[in-house]
């Protein structure tokens, strides 16, 4: 029974643990980078710089939400922050967006708003594996020969050959 619940428990860790604190650490380091850039450059740069990001992370998002078939309202895949210092009105700092209804009544889709909240994770890593493919072979050779045999550390082979 001990063995059961210490499974279990590794498991959970494993599938809900690593993840979540994965999300945790990149939220807080995109919070600081674009805490840094708007210090520094002003409330457009997060966009001068990251629009590459930006787009890849709405397209994401839209990509999950026609998947668990989410009715799609609009979609803006880059668009400028606005203040409204003068007024009392809101401010709209989203740099794009997708806005899309759910049927509460389905599971598929009320499990869908999971997914489709931590799709840019899986987009944006398969955007740079893409990337390393494309401009980077031995990189991209060695992160799969790393992930297919992380207990022997002779991915470095990739790069001398």
């Amino acid at each position: 029974m001990d063995n059961l619940i210490k499974n279990n428990g590794i498991v959970l860790l494993v599938i809900i643990g690593l993840p979540g604190l994965f999300a945790w650490s990149l939220t807080i380091i995109n919070r600081q980078t674009k805490a840094n850039l708007v210090n520094h450059y002003g409330i457009n740069s997060q966009v001068y710089c990251g629009f590459l990001g930006i787009i890849i992370r709405e397209l994401s998002h839209l990509i999950l939400a026609l998947i668990f078939r989410h009715g799609i309202q609009s979609v803006r895949l880059l668009k400028r922050p606005h203040l409204h210092p003068e007024d009392e009105s809101a401010d709209d700092l989203a740099l794009g967006y997708v806005n899309h209804t759910w049927n509460r009544h389905s599971r598929y889709q009320v499990i869908g708003n999971l997914f489709i909240g931590v799709a840019p994770i899986f987009g944006c890593t398969a955007a740079l594996l893409g990337l390393d493919w494309l401009l980077a072979p031995g990189l991209f050779q060695a992160i799969f020969k790393l992930a297919d045999t992380p207990e022997q550390p002779q991915w470095l082979q990739v790069f001398t050959r």
